[in-house]
């Protein structure tokens, strides 16, 4: 863990549109990030009822798939029933059929 200074300016480096871009910030400014504000959830709820996957929900709000997730974890949490979508690439375990191929058997 490094040690800070009181007057210890902090750099921040990112690239936009190809141009690199780097903010100095002294401790007492303080570094303000914008955040996307939490979609409605009456337009959240109503998405969630009637879209198949989380991922569709997420491009109709124009956020990310895990930003959808946790919003409708923390409604859930909240007692709104919505339904949980199955897991991407989700698909049922043949157990019988996964031991004959890891033990080297043929499989038909």
């Amino acid at each position: 863990m490094k040690k800070k200074t009181k007057n210890a300016k902090k750099a921040r480096s990112s690239v936009r549109n190809g141009d690199p871009v780097t903010d100095e910030v002294t401790p007492d400014e303080g570094v303000k990030r914008s955040r996307t504000p939490s979609p409605d959830y009456d337009k959240f709820v109503e998405l969630w009822s009637t879209s198949a996957s989380v991922s569709e929900v997420a491009e109709a709000l124009d956020i990310k798939s895990n930003s959808a997730s946790a919003i409708a974890n923390r409604l859930r949490k909240a007692g709104v029933p919505l339904e949980k979508f199955p897991r991407r690439g989700s698909q049922p375990i043949d157990v019988k059929r996964l031991t004959k191929i890891a033990s080297g058997k043929t499989v038909d």
